[in-house]
């Protein structure tokens, strides 16, 4: 058996950095998520869950560069992608609360931006019922 080729490996690993990024519409001002996408995230953040907190912090960091930039669909995007993830990974809902929360008091506390505010208690509704279901009431 000398000399035999080891084929390489046949899963492909993606870094979360990498799957977020490409979740995002091409346009900065559309909200559409890539579905496709969000579904390699979704699986990636249930197999590594020892991730998810990096993965909030990340969304963390782009929310707050897309608001900078005023791209608020590309805002309304991440906040999807929020969402998304606390409804898969809502066992591990205290993982990445701290960011959830977070985000939520950045996008309350647009006074100038009505429709952040109104997705911040959207945030917030679904935070808190995520979180009674998986019962984990108490990061509030």
């Amino acid at each position: 058996m000398a000399g035999m080729c080891v084929p390489p490996r046949l899963r492909v690993s993606y870094g979360y950095k990498r799957l977020v990024k490409e979740i995002f519409p091409r346009d900065v001002h559309s909200s559409e998520v890539n579905a496709r996408e969000m579904e390699k995230l979704t699986v990636y953040a249930l197999t590594n869950t020892d991730k998810l907190a990096k993965i909030g912090l990340y969304i963390e960091r782009r929310v707050g560069k897309k608001f900078a930039r005023k791209e608020y669909g590309h805002l309304r995007c991440a906040i999807g992608v929020l969402h998304n993830l606390m409804l898969a990974c809502h066992i591990d809902l205290r993982l990445f609360a701290d960011s959830v929360v977070r985000l939520t008091k950045f996008l309350l506390r647009q006074m100038e931006a009505p429709q952040l505010q109104i997705l911040g208690c959207e945030t917030l509704s679904k935070f808190a019922s995520t979180q009674e279901e998986a019962g984990q009431v108490g990061a509030l």
